[in-house]
């Protein structure tokens, strides 16, 4: 039952934070969530829980071989329903760890974390968030296995470190935890359990799904901020510039600080990142020579 209620828990924080979430001792649980075919994890062990109550929860939940996955992404993303995840009334509380990778900064305390916050508050976690740069995930994987000491789930940045530890039995094979995610498994094809599934055991020691937000990049304007300013939404560069200046000049949260931006950019330290999309609107975009110096909108400060 331990690992049964380790994967409920598991799914639901999945499913519901995905980015990007059993839990008790140290072995460890295989669960991933991924964009574009990468893989994320989990870990398993502990002591045994109280009996599930009312066993009309758990029939609802299907054995993987009746899982429908589709062929391919749905055109239009199906919307969950709050029925698919009653087989957990959330009343006892778990401590869950999950390593990730950042863009340049670290992950702030829980405490200071707003969305931590709220995922601790919803579903009755005690969530702790490890966060370090790419470049050195794949080492800390393998050094937090090793030392004993894995985390609960983890994002994997290529499935063969999800096949190593597969093949040592260190991850739960996901055909236990689709189950518990009936939404993700709307962006699951049946290619993707192929391309995730270990050559040498058969298990699939990881969740992934395709990235769909990956497939809408691009700005977003606060409606409730243009209302406030009295603007109606940007069409030139003008239009645009007004608004980005009364982002930071009119206090469009109301607190009576000047803390609110147009937005931010080059989180990750090596490029202008988001602000990159606007070097078109004010003269050449790519760093060239003029009049014998080194020319770019962002260094003319244009």
């Amino acid at each position: 039952m331990r690992k049964k209620t380790i994967l409920v828990v598991l799914s639901i924080v999945l499913a519901f934070a995905l980015f990007l979430m059993a839990c008790g001792g140290r072995k460890s649980e295989g669960e991933p969530g991924t964009e574009d075919k990468t893989s994320e994890q989990p870990t398993e062990g502990g002591e045994e829980p109280k009996e599930t109550e009312d066993p009309g929860k758990e029939a609802a939940i299907p054995d993987f071989e009746d899982i429908e996955f589709p062929d391919e992404l749905p055109v239009k993303p199906p919307m969950a329903e709050g029925g698919w995840y009653g087989y957990d009334d959330l009343s006892e509380k778990y401590t869950v760890t999950i390593l990730t990778h950042h863009y340049g900064q670290p992950a702030l305390p829980p405490e200071e974390d707003p969305i931590c916050q709220w995922l601790n508050n919803q579903f009755n976690l005690d969530l702790r968030l490890e966060a370090v740069n790419m470049s050195d995930l794949e080492t800390t994987i393998s050094t937090r296995f090793a030392g004993g000491d894995p985390p609960d789930i983890f994002y994997a940045p290529k499935k063969e470190i999800a096949f190593e530890l597969s093949n040592q039995g260190l991850l739960v094979d996901a055909r236990q935890i689709y189950p518990l995610m009936p939404q993700t498994c709307k962006f699951v094809t049946k290619n993707m359990i192929a391309w995730s599934t270990n050559p040498s055991n058969g298990e699939i020691p990881f969740i992934t799904k395709y990235g769909i937000q990956d497939g809408v990049w691009g700005f977003a304007i606060r409606q409730d901020w243009l209302d406030k300013f009295g603007m109606e939404p940007p069409t030139n560069k003008d239009e645009l510039m007004r608004f980005a200046k009364a982002c930071v000049d009119e206090d469009p949260n109301g607190n009576g600080e000047k803390d609110t931006y147009f937005m931010t950019g080059a989180g990750g330290g090596q490029s202008f990142g988001m602000l990159g999309g606007f070097n078109t609107m004010f003269g050449n975009p790519a760093p060239h020579v003029e009049n014998g110096q080194l020319s770019h909108p962002m260094f003319n400060g244009v």
